[in-house]
């Protein structure tokens, strides 16, 4: 059964709300999945782990995509209850802002390690840009699939991941990040996973993400499960 079946939704705002307009379900918390020791998911051949994760977004940020939002993305202890509180507010009074949905997705992965409301977040900003009339931009479009499939591999639900990075590939074959993350969600794979990786290598080729990609390439020519170096990633300037 999917993870996702197994998770209880509760009230994100934890306070008693008056019978009234329907709820924001990007702030709806769902409880928080217990990982049964992938707390990290980027488990196995997927060497950085969690921070090198955040910081590959770092390299898609600078380098593929323009952020389509300007909260921490950095994997640092960025918890901030006056952030937090000021984003609950906003998506209170705007609960369909492409910005603040974003925002609020990229804090929960980033700062709060909820995964689950990650997903909401980034499933709401993705439907909204996806509308017929929506005023997103096609790179904001992008950036808002390829989080929402970031926040589902971080959720380890990486059928839904997948189907997302699948979908930016389709539309652009030439997208090295999306290559990068779908190869990752095969690490169990090195067959599947290979195949990807080595499209980022042919794509950008010399930059941060390519050696990432030869550090996990390195890891299945070795058989080993845990590459001994750890690629150094540094967020971009502010």
């Amino acid at each position: 059964m999917e993870l996702e079946n197994n998770i209880n939704l509760k009230t994100a705002l934890k306070e008693e709300k008056p019978a009234g307009p329907e709820t924001n379900p990007a702030l709806e918390e769902p409880e928080r999945p217990l990982p049964d020791g992938l707390r990290y998911l980027m488990v196995g051949l997927l060497v950085v782990g969690l921070v090198g994760v955040l910081g590959f977004g770092y390299i898609r940020q600078s380098s593929v995509k323009p952020p389509a939002t300007t909260a921490a993305a950095d994997g640092s202890d960025c918890k901030d209850p006056v952030t937090e509180n000021r984003l609950r507010e906003t998506l209170k009074q705007s609960p369909n802002d492409f910005t603040t949905l974003m925002d609020w997705g990229q804090y929960n992965l980033s700062c709060d390690k909820n995964y689950a409301a990650a997903v909401a977040a980034y499933r709401q900003a993705s439907e909204l840009s996806d509308q017929a009339n929506s005023t997103v931009s096609a790179d904001e479009r992008t950036e808002a699939h390829f989080r929402l499939g970031l926040a589902y591999f971080y959720n380890q639900n990486m059928n839904e991941a997948r189907s997302q990075f699948q979908m930016i590939i389709k539309e652009n074959p030439q997208d090295a990040s999306a290559l990068f993350a779908l190869g990752s969600s095969y690490r169990d794979n090195p067959e599947i996973a290979s195949a990807y990786l080595k499209q980022v290598e042919q794509i950008a080729p010399g930059s941060e993400m390519a050696q990432l990609a030869q550090t996990m390439l390195d890891g299945f020519s070795k058989g080993s499960a845990t590459p001994g170096t750890t690629p150094a990633v540094t967020p971009p300037a502010k």
